[in-house]
């Protein structure tokens, strides 16, 4: 993203009282203990490093953070 990292984006999303409940995956090469800290302290939900992620893993973790009706 040019003008906006991600962490600065969950910052913002989980600031904003009409928006902070919205859940907030940030999907990012950096892989390091220090960087998932660093997404998880401004406000992710989930984290989820790039070349790990599969179809799988993705849909589980939304579905963790969005439960259907029903």
């Amino acid at each position: 993203m040019p003008r906006l990292d991600g962490l600065e984006l969950a910052r913002r999303i989980k600031d904003d009282p009409h928006l902070r409940s919205l859940p907030v995956v940030l999907v990012t090469s950096l892989d390091s203990p220090e960087d998932r800290a660093a997404g998880l302290q401004a406000g992710a939900d989930g984290y989820l490093v790039k070349r790990d992620v599969d179809r799988g893993k993705l849909v589980d973790l939304v579905r963790q953070l969005v439960p259907l009706p029903g």
